[in-house]
């Protein structure tokens, strides 16, 4: 197993975020750290979680609003 951190944000107006890499796989974790305000506040409410994974690309579920700045960074581990 290998660990590589990046970095995302969810999209406004939206209900899901579709984030692409390489090395994601339907048996990766995926561990999402909000890195503002907006991010930890969307995390601590539980309205963000990863809802689908795929070779590829995984999928982030969160609030469907028009709230910006929710950044968080991810892992892929796996």
């Amino acid at each position: 197993d290998s660990t590589q951190c990046f970095a995302s944000s969810s999209r406004e107006n939206a209900a899901t975020t579709t984030v692409s890499h390489p090395n994601v796989g339907t048996e990766s974790r995926i561990i999402i750290t909000p890195t503002t305000a907006n991010g930890a506040a969307e995390l601590g409410a539980g309205t963000i979680y990863i809802s689908a994974k795929a070779l590829g690309s995984f999928t982030v579920t969160h609030a469907n609003a028009a709230t910006a700045s929710r950044t968080f960074d991810y892992a892929i581990a796996g």
